[in-house]
């Protein structure tokens, strides 16, 4: 089985967790037990300062994240910092995690008056997460992993305000959307992961009657440290030897 990293679009970054109560014996006989389903298993925590780098609603859905949406109507309006852990287990190259973020997005200028059916602003407050398990494919050998398809559960609270500030809707979210995320991992090393939750059924109703529909999708790109000195030696060591374990087991 091919060795795995992991994801999920912002600046972000994880920090491996201290190894300080695990033996040096221990970490090195992870090469050993390529067998052992959580062999692997590894909890990343991301830094303070974490962001989401990409943040949009259209009235369809948003291209990918790179491409211009001529049909922008939100846009990130400000300080959008996110928190949370991922979950990677290695052996079976599968992740899990759960994220935390308040993204305010802004109505775009092309819209008349600045507000679209009396909206200027959209508060998101969210949790992002996966209800099973996510199986990653390997893309280039032992490096670089993505999926698609999958389902991530989106909940928290939706508050939308007109130009002056007052509340013109406030309730609960909650939708299973789209996701799709890409990683790259050099063992021992730096770990480069992004996600993309939506367009779609990311969707929400803006204004009182009448309302807008629109389609939202936010991205995040995480930059994970590498282990401390001395314990990163040894998990690099480790990984290595689980790489070459495999391949004479291909």
């Amino acid at each position: 089985m091919a060795r795995a990293p992991f994801f999920v679009e912002g600046q972000m970054r994880f920090e491996v967790p201290k190894l300080a109560t695990v033996s040096a014996a221990a970490v090195l006989g992870l090469a050993l037990v390529a067998a052992s389903p959580s062999a692997l298993a590894t909890t990343f925590v991301l830094n303070p300062g974490s962001t989401i780098s990409v943040s949009r609603g259209c009235l369809t859905p948003c291209p990918i994240p790179e491409s211009p949406a001529p049909d922008q109507v939100f846009g990130l309006a400000g300080p959008e910092t996110i928190t949370g852990t991922i979950d990677l287990d290695d052996p079976t190259l599968e992740l899990t995690f759960s994220l935390d973020a308040l993204v305010p997005m802004g109505t775009e200028g092309t819209l008349a008056g600045g507000a679209l059916n009396g909206v200027a602003l959209v508060e998101f407050g969210l949790n992002y997460s996966v209800p099973a398990p996510i199986s990653l494919t390997e893309v280039t050998l032992d490096t670089t992993y993505q999926w698609s398809g999958q389902t991530a559960t989106v909940s928290g609270f939706q508050r939308q305000r007109d130009a002056g500030g007052a509340i013109v809707s406030l309730g609960p979210y909650q939708q299973d959307v789209e996701v799709a995320g890409v990683c790259t991992l050099f063992p021992g090393s730096t770990l480069f992961c992004a996600v993309t939750f939506g367009p779609m059924d990311f969707t929400l109703d803006v204004g009182t009657p009448p309302t807008t529909q629109v389609y939202f999708q936010q991205r995040t790109q995480f930059l994970a440290a590498i282990p401390e000195p001395g314990t990163g030696a040894l998990l690099g060591a480790a990984l290595a030897g689980l790489i070459a374990l495999r391949r004479r087991l291909a």
